[in-house]
């Protein structure tokens, strides 16, 4: 999204050193310093994502700032997994950026409640770059994608083990019903967990998918797919992207951004609330009005790149 318009170099968080040598050679005057996307408003100013801007404000004093699709951590949910956000902190950084844009509506009242001296944009996650305009129409072939993860108890309920009961109930029920059923991660650990601490490689039948680290394979094989059920967000985008009607388990406050932001509220369940004959219940919904189910989605999402597109274009024109 942005690599079209600037050279980026990234700043790791987990080893902000690494490159530090390479950074004294050639990153001498950037034009910009910019915050971008995953839930990374969050935390305090000595620690994380703001005390790696800090730093880098003091290296590169001339730069300007920029805040470019982010989610902010809702406070409530942010003292509950023991992670509190510093407001103070992050409102001196953010009325100090030339822009300020995040990932939905519900990042966007958070800012607004500071009360910031700019505007806050949404710009939608940036995995909404890839939604294809067209869409193929499903086959009916009772194929569904699902997806669990293991985030700790960074979740609601505190409870992982709420999800590992679910899984495996969920994936006999959904192939006592006809279903084939693929497993889809968007990280290693996911199919670990999947397989081995849910134990779903013991179920027969059940399809894994490997090659998701290619962005396009992994947006073809969720397009083969009639229905997608996950739990990490960016497996439900990347099904949205391709209009694939899907049903989200909600396990932190930005799973409600995204779908708040693109009108679909109705397609979750919050992690601790899980009940495998009500989901079962709205699966069935979903697939016998697939096609209209279909054409919605990709409405939404559409009207979403176009957003996104709009927002960025309002970032460019005012460098």
């Amino acid at each position: 999204m942005l690599s079209r318009h600037f050279y980026l170099y990234d700043l790791s968080y987990n080893k902000p050193s690494s490159g530090k040598y390479l950074r004294r050679l050639f990153v001498k005057n950037p034009g910009y310093i910019i915050l971008g996307g995953g839930t990374i408003i969050r935390k305090g100013a000595d620690e994380s994502y703001l005390k790696l801007l800090n730093e880098s404000i003091k290296v590169w004093p001339n730069a300007k700032t920029a805040t470019i699709g982010p989610g902010v951590a809702e406070p409530d949910f942010a003292d509950f997994i023991g992670f509190p956000i510093d407001v103070e902190g992050w409102k001196k950084f953010l009325n100090q950026s030339n822009f300020i844009s995040v990932r939905g509506v519900r990042s966007k009242r958070l800012l607004d409640s500071w009360h910031l001296n700019k505007e806050v944009n949404i710009i939608h996650d940036p995995a909404i770059w890839f939604t294809r305009e067209k869409f193929n129409k499903k086959r009916m072939q009772k194929r569904i994608g699902v997806n669990f993860a293991d985030i700790g108890n960074r979740i609601y309920g505190k409870n992982q083990d709420l999800i590992k009961d679910f899984a495996s109930g969920f994936v006999k029920m959904l192939q006592k019903d006809g279903w084939t059923v693929f497993l889809y991660p968007t990280a290693k650990s996911d199919m670990e967990y999947m397989l081995n601490k849910i134990g779903l490689k013991n179920i027969l039948g059940v399809n894994t998918y490997s090659n998701y680290t290619d962005i396009e394979s992994s947006l073809d094989f969720l397009e083969s797919m009639d229905i997608f059920v996950g739990q990490r967000l960016h497996s439900i985008i990347f099904a949205a992207t391709v209009s694939t009607p899907f049903f989200a388990l909600e396990y932190e406050p930005k799973t409600k951004d995204f779908l708040e932001t693109i009108n679909v509220s109705d397609n979750s369940e919050q992690v601790d609330r899980l009940n495998i004959r009500v989901i079962m219940n709205k699966i069935e919904a979903i697939y016998s009005n697939l096609d209209i189910e279909q054409s919605k989605l990709n409405d939404r999402m559409k009207k979403a790149k176009k957003e996104q597109r709009e927002c960025l274009d309002l970032f460019l024109n005012s460098i």
